[in-house]
């Protein structure tokens, strides 16, 4: 009976999945700029961009995303089931590789996509916004943690007694604990300071285009992190926005009633690629409307120093810069950090 619902759940799943894009309206030759959402376009048209492959072939325009409110309560459940499913306390042979050792092995691979998926930019900044949200996490990661401790403890006692595919079979649900505790510990409530640090006013409520941008920074930070291990006389980051043309003039006037124009002015006359510097281009868009791209660049040449100094350097001139402050809340149509190091 249970693998009869299994199974109906899978084919509903399947069902829903096909609906969404059958219901999708279809073109042909369209560039997708000039399409609504959700919508396929066959032999897709780029003024600048010749595509091979697939892409060439067909585009899917995706709609707005649903967003449903965070629930951590199942998340809790299925935690909680698994604390409550402890090992038998000796196993000489192949029974306990039985229906219900796999269904919890279910269980734990289900918490695993359920911890990764609060890693989503809607997820991620419900909690971050929430501090009862990291408070729930923290004991979460604690009741795993304490799991892990119990489990591993388990097999080093109980190896001997078990057969070789149950000694793998225990080690890799273990595993799949640990990147359940990594998920909830590292990716996401360690990067929740560092991500609101990035900010001027880390205090306020930010918006979530704005934690959206600083988290791709951030990300980009933590990746100059690790590679800097091997070596860290020197670091860059660039920040490239590309806004409308009306978006980008009300940030002008924004600029001018907080009387940072001249600064601006100096700062966009320095050579291209130095620390502070600004560019700012204006092009045309593949439907012929004016956009206007600003790119900030912050960088940092230190002969001597400690690891971490020029990642630190790179957030406080990011924090610092009331130009980038003012720049990221706006809406932008494309963003991009590009960074290096060596």
């Amino acid at each position: 009976m249970k693998s009869l619902n299994i199974m109906i759940c899978f084919l509903k799943q399947i069902y829903r999945h096909c609906l969404f894009y059958l219901q999708a309206d279809i073109y042909f030759g369209k560039n997708l700029s000039s399409i609504p959402k959700h919508s396929f376009v066959l032999f897709p048209f780029h003024f600048s961009l010749l595509s091979c492959g697939l892409t060439g072939i067909v585009a899917f325009k995706r709609g707005k995303e649903k967003i449903d409110r965070l629930d951590l309560s199942l998340f809790e459940d299925r935690v909680r089931q698994i604390k409550e499913n402890p090992y038998p306390s000796r196993v000489e042979n192949d029974s306990f590789l039985d229906k219900s050792f796999f269904q919890e092995n279910r269980l734990v691979s289900s918490v695993l996509k359920a911890a990764r998926e609060l890693k989503t930019e809607n997820r991620f900044y419900e909690i971050l916004i929430k501090p009862m949200f990291q408070d729930k996490l923290l004991e979460i990661g604690e009741h795993i943690s304490n799991i892990i401790q119990s489990q591993e403890k388990w097999l080093t006692e109980n190896m001997g007694d078990l057969i070789p595919e149950a000694v793998d079979a225990i080690a890799e649900r273990i595993t799949r604990l640990k990147d359940i505790a990594w998920c909830i510990s590292s990716e996401i409530l360690n990067n929740i300071p560092k991500v609101k640090e990035l900010s001027s006013n880390p205090d306020e409520l930010l918006g979530r285009g704005v934690i959206k941008v600083f988290r791709q920074i951030n990300a980009v930070m933590n990746s100059l992190d690790r590679l800097e291990v091997r070596g860290r006389d020197s670091a860059g980051i660039s920040l490239m926005f590309i806004l409308k043309k009306e978006g980008f003039e009300e940030f002008e006037n924004r600029i001018a009633s907080a009387d940072l124009r001249d600064h601006l002015n100096e700062r966009t006359t320095k050579d291209i690629l130095l620390n502070m510097g600004i560019t700012i281009s204006e092009t045309k868009e593949e439907n012929e409307k004016p956009i206007v791209t600003v790119t900030l660049t912050y960088k940092v040449a230190v002969e001597i120093g400690s690891l971490g100094d020029n990642v630190k350097f790179l957030r406080r001139q990011i924090k610092e810069d009331a130009i980038v402050q003012m720049l990221i809340p706006f809406t932008h149509e494309y963003f991009t950090v590009l960074s290096h190091t060596r």
